[in-house]
């Protein structure tokens, strides 16, 4: 055998042993990594409730789902986390409600309670045409200013103000469209929950998700 043949073929082979060993070493490594990195908050509330699905998307409430044909409940990112999910019927978040809380006059949907053996959370779903302006700016805004009921959040996208009625005759209104979140907080000293609202406007529909926590000890 020509003897540079010979030498070109040894070390052609031990290339690819070379290269085999290194995706061996790779493939071990990044296991080892995978298997011991910390878990997302997705994947710990995935692991907490084995039997459920949970679905997130940019711009979107996340989506959980259990086997019990009874659809899927929504519920805020910032509700991902180690926490046990709960289903239970709605009459019970009802009487945690407020004395000024109140429901627009929509269908209410699935219901949820949050826990992880501190934290608890109540979780309240609506979809509604509703707009957005309607819902916080006309149902609830006016009845927390004049209570006098500390609040704060926002919204971004597009939600134009007064344009039902400010628009010339024939011409239509813009589409509601964004997402936002706001905080209504109990009075000082005040023994109510702190009620959180988040909605996610798409398409001609409102999603609502009302949250209600114990108010923290003052």
């Amino acid at each position: 055998m020509d003897p540079f043949a010979a030498v070109s073929a040894f070390a052609d082979n031990l290339a690819r042993r070379f290269v085999a060993f290194a995706l061996l070493v790779a493939a071990v490594v990044g296991g080892y990594l995978y298997l011991t990195r910390d878990p997302g908050p997705v994947e710990r509330l995935q692991r907490t409730n084995p039997g459920w699905t949970v679905a997130t998307a940019d711009g979107l409430p996340v989506r959980v789902d259990d086997a019990s044909g009874r659809g899927e409940v929504l519920l805020s990112h910032d509700d991902l986390g180690p926490y046990r999910m709960e289903r239970v019927d709605c009459d019970a978040v009802k009487k945690l409600f407020p004395e000024w809380f109140s429901l627009p006059d929509v269908p209410i949907g699935n219901c949820l309670r949050l826990h992880d053996g501190e934290r608890q959370t109540w979780v309240l779903n609506v979809r509604t045409p509703l707009p957005v302006t309607q819902i916080w700016d006309r149902h609830y805004e006016p009845v927390l200013d004049r209570l006098k009921l500390p609040y704060s959040g926002g919204r971004s996208g597009r939600f134009p103000e007064g344009a039902e009625t400010d628009l010339p005759a024939g011409q239509q209104p813009p589409e509601e469209k964004g997402s936002g979140s706001y905080s209504v907080y109990a009075r000082d000293g005040g023994a109510e929950w702190t009620v959180l609202i988040a909605f996610y406007r798409r398409a001609g529909t409102t999603e609502l998700i009302f949250r209600f926590r114990p108010a923290p000890p003052t």
